[in-house]
């Protein structure tokens, strides 16, 4: 009944196993390239989303770096001008506890405490008027220990010392 017409209790269809008998062929030979692109597209879309990730947690890393710097240079700020020494070692302990608060391994950390102003005072660096400038140097360690990357990560801040008693 190839090509004839037939009643149906579902309508009316054509019958036409040649037709078919190929479509099904293609269909069975094109299985094994669609799960072949299937498994690529797989792999791309895991391979973008790792490296996204890990982007991701390396900004997260360089805003908390530079929030601490900036939580250093307030401490320098506040402790600086009403006492005779710097409070440098009071800054790096802020640093890098306002870092390990975010949850950042601070064994690596760097923090240094520079007067870029100290030229003009040299016997009082931390006096008001003065700069201070809180640099934090970090080895980025990625998310995947597996990973060859070695990354340093540079934050600073700076800040004026300016102190009224009024």
């Amino acid at each position: 009944m190839n090509g004839i017409l037939r009643p149906d209790p579902v309508g009316p269809q054509i019958d036409i196993q040649g037709a078919e008998a190929f479509t099904m062929r293609q269909n069975h030979s094109q299985r094994g390239a669609t799960q072949i692109e299937f498994i690529l597209t797989i792999i791309t879309i895991i391979f973008v989303m790792f490296w996204m990730w890990e982007l991701i947690l390396m900004t997260y890393t360089m805003n908390v770096l530079a929030d601490a710097a900036k939580e250093g240079v307030r401490v320098a700020i506040v402790q600086g001008s009403s006492t005779t020494t710097c409070p440098d070692a009071a800054v790096t302990t802020r640093v890098q506890t306002f870092a390990a608060m975010s949850l950042q391994n601070t064994s690596g950390m760097t923090v240094a405490v520079s007067y870029p102003d100290s030229v003009s005072y040299p016997l009082a660096p931390c006096a008001a008027n003065n700069r201070v400038r809180v640099q934090v140097t970090y080895p980025y360690l990625p998310f995947f220990k597996s990973l060859p990357v070695t990354y340093t990560l540079h934050m600073a801040a700076e800040g004026r010392i300016i102190f009224n008693r009024s």
